[in-house]
Order: C-alpha cells, then sequence, then structure tokens
C-alpha cells in the first residue's frame, strides 16, 4: 500500500485495504469506501473537482478506450487546441512473423488470412480497421487524435534508458508528420514530455525530459466484432495511447496523489485492491458510479488462500534468519523445503504473529505434506529430500529444474538396489549431464512380478528420460493436455529432482486409470495391459490436436474436414510398408508422412479430380506415438526426425524411444539426444539402463533380442 496519511480516516483507510486484499472487509470498511462514491447530487457530501490530466483507473480496456475517447474531445475544447488526427499506416503480413514458434501458433489459431495478390489493403477494410478502438487491435491505435499538452501513456518499451517504459506517462510536446497518398496525416515521429521520470533524461537539442518516439511497424491482432475469426496486418504507428484512463493492470505500481477508479466492473478483490492501493490518502480517493460489495467479503479461494498463508510463513522465516534465530533445521534451498521444516519445526497449527485473522489457519492446520500437490484426482505422494529429513541446508547452487544423474564408473545392469558405490549429483540440465566425459546410467522402472507392470515401465522408463533431457517447459506446460497427462508430467518431475519412489508414482498413475476404466487397466494379477491403451488414456488432448481434411489440389480449396485429431496416436500396417519396388528399406518416417497425407478416396464435385487426405495440425502435441502392428516389416531404418507443419511453421519430433513386445513382455530402447541408445528390460536390468550404441545409425533399432517392435515414440522438439 501507499498511503501517506496519518489521520484517523487515513488509518480506517489503510485497515480497509488490508482487509480487502484478503477479501474480509467489514461493514465499516464498506461504509467509509462507500463515502467516497461520486454523486453528481447537489446534496451529495464527495464530489469530483475539476480535474486536469488525471487518469481514470477502470476494470476492462473497452471503457478504457471510451474514457479516452471523451477525455480528448473535453482536453482540447477546455484548452482551446485544435485535435490533430494522425492514421496508422496498415498492410496485410506478409508472412507469420519471426516470433517463437509457440507465439506464433497462438496467434494464427483460426484467423483471416484472404487469397491476394500483394498486401495492400482496400479502401473500405482500411477505414473500417482505423476505426477499430484500441482494445481491439493489440492496444495500437488506427487513429491517434493529439493536440500539444496532451497526457499520453507509452504501451511498449521504447529505451528504458531513457525511462522511456511501457506504462509511462508523459505529455505531448510536438511532433514531426508526413501526407500520405491518400492526403492522411501520419505520424513521423511524436516529441513528449515525461511525467514525474525516475531521473532527469537529456538529450542534444531537446527540453529536458523531452524524448523522440518513432513511428514502429507492429504485427497486431485486429479483432472486428462482427467476425467469427480475428485478422493480423502489419500496422505503422507511434505506440502511445489518451492517458484519460488505464486499467486496473496498467496502474501497478503507481502512487497516485489524487486517485480516481471505476470500480463497478471490477473482476475479483484482487482488481478492487489494485485500483484502491494507488491512492496515497483516502480526501482525495474518488469512486466512480459504486462498487459490488459481495466481490469484498467472503474470503478467498482456497488456492490464493494457501499461498498468501506460505507467503506469511516465508516472511517470518526471512525474519528468524535475519535476526540469527533461524535453527539449522530448516532448509532455505527451495520454497517448498522451507516451507515444510519450518511446520515440521514449528507445528501445523502454529501462526506466525501478525498474520491477518483471515488467513489464521491454527484451527484447522497448515499441512506439510499437501504443500503444493495437484488438486486433480491423481493424489501423487510427496517425498521429502533426504537433505530436508537430515536438517542439512544443501549447498550448491542449482536452477529450481535440476535433475539427479545417478553417476558410476562401473555400471552394473542386473543390479536393482543402487548400491553403494552410486553416487547422485545434482546438476544444472541433464544436458551437461549426459553429453560429459563421465559414465552415466540412465533410470528405469522396476517391474513389479506379482502385478504385471511392463507395458507402463517400458513407456514411462522413455517418458521420464524423454523429460529430463527436455524441453520441459514445452512437456509440463502444455494447455491442451488432460489433468491425467499433467499428473505424469509432476510425477516425472519429482522423480527427476529426487531420483527415489519411482515404482510408488508409477503405481499411482496406475490406480488412477484402474479407476477410470479397470477392465482395460487390471490393477492386479498376472495381467497384461496394452500400451496403446495408456496412450489414448494419458495422452489424449483435452480439445482437438487439428483435424484431417480432404483438399482438391486443382481447386485448392478444402472439400471435406472428416474428423477432429483426438489423438497422438496412429497405427501403422503392412499396406503402408508397401515399397515401389526399389528393395531398399524403408525409412519409418517416411511411411509416417505417407500415412499424415495420403489418397483421401474421394473425387472433388468442382472438378472431378481425387483428393488428397491430409493432418492440419492446429497445436503440436509434445508427444507422438506409432503403434506397428505385427504385420509391420521389421526392417526398417530411421533418420530420427519426424517434421510436419503446424499452422506454417515446421515443426520437429525426435525418435526418442521404441517399445518392444515378445514373449507376453514389454522392453524399451531410448534414445538420448546425443543419439545413443539405451536398452531397459525391467525384469532383468531393474533400476537402470545399459547402453548399448553411442550413434542410433549403427545398428537397427527396430528389434531387440527377438522382440519386435510394437511402438515408437517421438517428442517434440
Amino acid at each position: 500500500m501507499r498511503q501517506r496519511g496519518m489521520s484517523v480516516e487515513d488509518q480506517r483507510f489503510r485497515l480497509a485495504l488490508t482487509n480487502l486484499r484478503y477479501k474480509a472487509c467489514t461493514d465499516d470498511d464498506r461504509a467509509l469506501l462507500r463515502s467516497r462514491v461520486i454523486s453528481f447530487d447537489a446534496h451529495s457530501t464527495c464530489s469530483l473537482p475539476v480535474l486536469t490530466n488525471i487518469s481514470v483507473i477502470t476494470a476492462r480496456n473497452s471503457h478504457r478506450d471510451a474514457i479516452n475517447e471523451l477525455g480528448v474531445e473535453a482536453f482540447a475544447r477546455l484548452h482551446g487546441r485544435e485535435l490533430v488526427s494522425f492514421y496508422s499506416i496498415d498492410r496485410w503480413c506478409s508472412d507469420k512473423g519471426t516470433g517463437s514458434v509457440r507465439q506464433n501458433q497462438r496467434d494464427y489459431e483460426q484467423s483471416i488470412n484472404p487469397v491476394r495478390t500483394n498486401n495492400s489493403i482496400t479502401d473500405g477494410m482500411r477505414n473500417m480497421l482505423w476505426c477499430l478502438p484500441p482494445c481491439l487491435t493489440d492496444h495500437h491505435a488506427g487513429i491517434l487524435r493529439l493536440c500539444r499538452g496532451m497526457p499520453v501513456i507509452l504501451k511498449v518499451n521504447e529505451a528504458t534508458e531513457l525511462c522511456a517504459t511501457n506504462g509511462a506517462e508523459a505529455l505531448v510536446y510536438d511532433w514531426h508528420s508526413t501526407s500520405s497518398e491518400d492526403g492522411k496525416q501520419v505520424l513521423e515521429t511524436l516529441f513528449v514530455k515525461l511525467v514525474n521520470p525516475p531521473k532527469s533524461v537529456t538529450l542534444p537539442g531537446l527540453p529536458d525530459n523531452v524524448i523522440p518516439l518513432n513511428r514502429a511497424k507492429v504485427r497486431i491482432k485486429c479483432i472486428v466484432p462482427t467476425w467469427e475469426k480475428p485478422l493480423y496486418i502489419d500496422r505503422e504507428q507511434v505506440t502511445v495511447l489518451p492517458n484519460f484512463a488505464m486499467t486496473d493492470f496498467a496502474s501497478q505500481g503507481r502512487t497516485r496523489s489524487i486517485n480516481v477508479c471505476h470500480l463497478k466492473y471490477c473482476r475479483s478483490s484482487q482488481s478492487l485492491y489494485t485500483c484502491l492501493s494507488r491512492s496515497s490518502s483516502l480526501s482525495n480517493t474518488y469512486i466512480i458510479d459504486g462498487f459490488d460489495d459481495s466481490k469484498m467479503v467472503g474470503g478467498l479461494h482456497a488456492p490464493l488462500k494457501r499461498e498468501f498463508r506460505e507467503l506469511e510463513i516465508l516472511d517470518d522465516i526471512s525474519t528468524l534468519a535475519y535476526d540469527g534465530r533461524l535453527p539449522n533445521t530448516i532448509s532455505l534451498s527451495y520454497r517448498s523445503e522451507a516451507i515444510r521444516t519450518y511446520i515440521a519445526w514449528k507445528g501445523e497449527r502454529y501462526v506466525p504473529p501478525l498474520v491477518h485473522p483471515a488467513l489464521d489457519w491454527s484451527h484447522e492446520g497448515l499441512s506439510a505434506n499437501t504443500a503444493r500437490l495437484p488438486t486433480i484426482g491423481v493424489n501423487l505422494p510427496v517425498k521429502h529430500p533426504s537433505n530436508a529429513r537430515s536438517g542439512k541446508p544443501r549447498t550448491n547452487k542449482r536452477k529450481r529444474k535440476a535433475y539427479d544423474v545417478i553417476e558410476s564408473t562401473n555400471v552394473t545392469p542386473g543390479d536393482k538396489s543402487a548400491p553403494s558405490q552410486f553416487k547422485k549429483r545434482r546438476v544444472e540440465g541433464c544436458l551437461t549431464s549426459r553429453s560429459s566425459s563421465v559414465n552415466t546410467s540412465l533410470l528405469g522402472f522396476i517391474w513389479d512380478s506379482h502385478n504385471y507392470s511392463c507395458a507402463y515401465d517400458a513407456l514411462f522408463t522413455i517418458i521420464l528420460n524423454a523429460y529430463i533431457d527436455g524441453p520441459i517447459v514445452q512437456m509440463a506446460n502444455d494447455p491442451l493436455m488432460n489433468e491425467i497427462y499433467h499428473a505424469l508430467m509432476r510425477a516425472m518431475n519429482d522423480i527427476a529432482l529426487n531420483g527415489v519412489d519411482l515404482e510408488v508414482r508409477r503405481d499411482s498413475i496406475r490406480d488412477y486409470l484402474y479407476h477410470q476404466a479397470p477392465n482395460l487397466f487390471p490393477r492386479h494379477g498376472l495381467v497384461l495391459t496394452a500400451v496403446s491403451d495408456i496412450v489414448e488414456y494419458i495422452f489424449r488432448p483435452s480439445q482437438s490436436f487439428g483435424r484431417v481434411v480432404n483438399t482438391c489440389s486443382v481447386c485448392d480449396v478444402v472439400i471435406e474436414v472428416s474428423r477432429s485429431l483426438n489423438s497422438p496416436l496412429w497405427v501403422l500396417t503392412r499396406r503402408t510398408d508397401e515399397s515401389s519396388g526399389s528393395g531398399s528399406q524403408a525409412v519409418i518416417e517416411d511411411i509416417l508422412a505417407r500415412v499424415l497425407v495420403s489418397d483421401g478416396q474421394t473425387t472433388c464435385p468442382h472438378c472431378g479430380t481425387g483428393t488428397n487426405r491430409y493432418v492440419d495440425f492446429d497445436h503440436a502435441p509434445p508427444f507422438l506415438f506409432v503403434e506397428l502392428q505385427p504385420t509391420f516389416s521389421s526392417q526398417m531404418v530411421t533418420c530420427g526426425r519426424l517434421v510436419w507443419p503446424v499452422r506454417g511453421v515446421h515443426r520437429q519430433w525426435r525418435l526418442c524411444g521404441v517399445i518392444f513386445l515378445g514373449a507376453n513382455h514389454f522392453v524399451c530402447r531410448y534414445i538420448d539426444i546425443s543419439g545413443r541408445v539405451w536398452y531397459h528390460d525391467g525384469m532383468s536390468n531393474g533400476r537402470w539402463c545399459t547402453r548399448e550404441t553411442n550413434d542410433n545409425t549403427s545398428m537397427n533399432v527396430f528389434s531387440a533380442n527377438n522382440r519386435r517392435a510394437s511402438h515408437l515414440v517421438y517428442v517434440l522438439c
């Protein structure tokens, strides 16, 4: 909070804001805030004075734009100045941008991209785009109406060394403009004077705190309210907006001596708190159009309350550490370990001093074992790190996502019990550890001889080591994947961090699947489970990856969308393995590509020619799986990469694993990012994988120990 007043009313205001932060306002708090609601009644005790250059904080971008439009007119009329309209230069996008692949995937999902001979936009379309408010054009105005002295706000980081950052407030000082071909004024450079910058800025030939802002070309997403799909254009414009209103998000970090808020449409207590806590005093706080009392009471929802409680614990830990009163049993390496060891020391019902009553957990307790657990159906157990149990803080500094690699100069594949000569070492990343000169052995899952687990062991060994090889964020945070997939990724993360309890986490997933479909996933006894069924349940997306479409290459149109793509599993049969008679070995990725693009077996209703069927990805699955039927030939080679377009951008999946079936038992091979091949059989190898070769091109990876390949696993690069 930023309150500086010392009056009784200001102290009540601070208390009200504290209660609002935890959604626990009292009747007195709400009455105090209602006293600051502006009314245009002549008998009102709170009325809005004549204000200049004061921006209203509101919750929605559309309301910001509406207030700005009125403010521009009022400012020019009040000061007797002429408004000048500056138009943007808009063109169709020539390509899909240079941003990250993931960003391009999000930006161009189901967007309009019309067929055209050039990138010029028609006059009617351009006028329509100019009229769209900034909230529908990525906050880049089509028309900037300006006059000298008008308040504006910067919308991008122009030059941080000049204090020209996103959200900086300024006044229009002057401009340099030209005329377009159709006679419209176009800004070349806008000169603005920064308002209260963190430091004084002086440029040669310009007054103090006056900086130039040049027109910039930016790719923006335009949302036309009457259209079903957005469109993308390249817009050239100075990236500022009038500053007669700002959103609650943009107001963060500001202290306002006069704070005018429009709270009616705030979405939560946190939004209300953000708007009101910008005030430096109660007397200069003004609320327009009232507020919703229900958003101020009722308490926080459980995850947010848990977050606030953990912050209070961390605050107490920091205080004790600063005062030298923190015992050595408190681990300070990780947040979760610090909280866990603190609760073990103080007890589940201990509440640090000065904690707000809304967060008090003395009656219900704060269990260390439930900290940061997933909230979905799979309840994966938490393994306390060995250093935390012993009370010894970790001394090696590293990133949060580090991994355990088992090192040894003499790995014994058949030993299941992790002998004492094996040593665990934390490293900054597995790329470093696996490419180093140290002989490392990869982890695998031990077979359950009482309740057959070989299908899970083979699949999860590949997934675990692919997770360790990365990219982790891409795998773990995929928004399209279902809850059981994310639970599996959390289990892989715990295993990668601790290197223990592999089978406990595997069995947690087995228990969940058994309760979902007992017939498909038998949990007890000497019964096999199909790998394909596991893949279908765990790796099925919550939304479609894309679709299978039939197109006409002559008419260049989509004839039919045959089905949605809801599975990352493809099945290859003998038919797709038939060669053209050249006698050369088949490349598995070429075979799969022929499956993804093939004869549509239909004719075009327009021209009568045959159609092509292909898989049109909207989203790149983190894993792709290929099931090889028993009739499928094992005489294959691999190039190790599958390349396929996803919304116009080519993505790559590397072959990271092969699962084999023979004698009613699944085993696997894992191919790491360096191309080395590792073999694992949970029955004979136990915990450790055995390195077979240093290069997957020197062997046939599709047959192993008289077992045929049943599944291929590809991971997104």
